[in-house]
C-alpha cells in the first residue's frame, strides 16, 4: 500500500507541476505580448506624430514658398513700375538741360545778361533734382539689398539741422523760402548720422518742392516721453485727404510736380519711412489743400 501510494502521490505531483507550468507559460505568453502590444502601440503614435510633424512642417514650408514668390513677384513688379517711372521722368529734365545748355553754348554772346541768369538757374535747379532722384535711387537699392548699416549714435538736432539747411539755402535763396530752425541747441536723439540726414535732406527738399515763392519752412523738435517728435512744416500748396493715403506707399510711388514744375517719383518719402522705422520710430503727415504740409517722424531721445 505504501508504494501504491507513493506513486499516486508522485503522478499527482506531476500532474500538479504540469498544469503549473503551463498556467506559469500561458502567464508570460501573455505578459509579452502585451509588452509587444504596448511597443507596438507607442511606436505608432511615435510614428504617427513624426508624420504629423513632418506634414505640419512641409505644410509651413509650402507656405512659406508660396509668400516668398509672392513678395518675389511683388518686388519685381515695384522695381518694374519704379524704373518705368524713373525714366519716364529723367527724361524732361535731361531734355531741359540739354535744351538750355545747347542755347547758352550756341548764342552766349546774343544772350542778355537777364536770360542766361535766367538759363544757368533752370540748368541749376534741373541738375540739382536729378542728382536728388539719383542719391534716392542708389539708397533705395542698398535698402533693397540690405546693404545699409545702421549705425546709432549720439546726434544733436540743432547741429544737423543746419547742416542740411546749408545745403538747400541757394535753392531756397532762388524761389525766395525762408529756412527756420527752431530745434534748439543740445537736442540729443539716438539715430544713424547718414541715415538722418537722409530723412531731413529728402523733407526739407519736399517742402522746397511744393512751396510758392515768399513761403516758409520751418523745423521743430518737441520731447514727447523717450521720444523726440521732429517737424517739417512748410507754408506750401499743401495735400488732399485722398493724396495723403497715396503717401509712403511702395504700390503707388505717388508724385506731383512742384510749385516750379520740379519733377518727383515718390521715392524720397518711401526712403523717409523705411530710414524713420529702421531708427525705431514712426512718420506721419498732417496737412490740407491750400494750408501747407507738416510731416512729423519721432526718433528715440538720447
Amino acid at each position: 500500500m505504501a508504494v501504491f501510494s507513493s506513486h499516486i502521490l508522485f503522478a499527482n505531483v506531476h500532474v500538479f507541476c504540469g498544469i503549473h507550468v503551463s498556467n506559469s507559460f500561458v502567464i508570460v505568453a501573455s505578459i509579452l505580448h502585451i509588452i509587444l502590444l504596448y511597443v507596438a502601440i507607442m511606436l505608432y503614435f511615435k510614428n504617427k506624430r513624426k508624420l504629423t510633424r513632418k506634414n505640419k512642417e512641409l505644410i509651413e514650408a509650402n507656405i512659406r514658398l508660396t509668400e516668398s514668390e509672392a513678395q518675389l513677384k511683388r518686388i519685381n513688379s515695384t522695381k518694374d513700375r519704379l524704373f518705368s517711372i524713373v525714366a519716364h521722368d529723367l527724361k524732361n529734365p535731361f531734355n531741359a538741360m540739354m535744351g538750355f545748355s545747347e542755347i547758352l553754348h550756341n548764342n552766349y554772346s546774343e544772350l542778355s545778361e537777364d536770360k542766361i541768369k535766367k538759363y544757368t538757374k533752370i540748368l541749376n535747379t534741373t541738375a540739382r533734382n536729378l542728382y536728388m532722384q539719383a542719391e534716392n535711387l542708389l539708397e533705395w537699392s542698398r535698402s533693397q539689398s540690405n546693404k545699409i548699416k545702421f549705425n546709432p549714435q549720439k546726434i544733436d538736432m540743432h547741429l544737423i539741422t543746419l547742416n542740411v539747411f546749408a545745403l538747400y539755402e541757394l535753392t531756397a535763396f532762388n524761389k525766395n523760402i525762408d529756412l527756420v530752425s527752431e530745434i534748439r541747441s543740445n537736442t540729443f536723439v539716438i539715430s544713424d548720422m547718414n541715415i538722418l540726414t537722409a530723412i531731413l535732406r529728402n523733407l526739407t527738399d519736399n517742402a522746397i518742392k511744393y512751396t510758392n515763392s515768399g513761403g516758409r519752412i520751418e523745423l521743430s523738435a518737441v520731447r514727447n516721453g523717450d521720444f523726440y517728435e521732429i517737424s517739417v512744416k512748410d507754408s506750401g500748396v499743401g495735400i488732399s485727404d485722398a493724396d495723403q493715403k497715396k503717401l509712403f506707399n511702395m504700390e503707388t510711388f505717388y508724385s506731383t510736380k512742384g510749385t516750379s514744375h520740379e519733377q518727383g517719383t515718390g521715392l524720397g518719402l518711401l526712403l523717409c519711412k523705411e530710414f524713420v522705422q529702421l531708427s525705431g520710430g514712426y512718420i506721419w503727415v498732417v496737412s490740407a489743400p491750400g494750408k501747407g504740409s507738416t510731416f512729423v517722424f519721432t526718433l528715440p531721445a538720447a
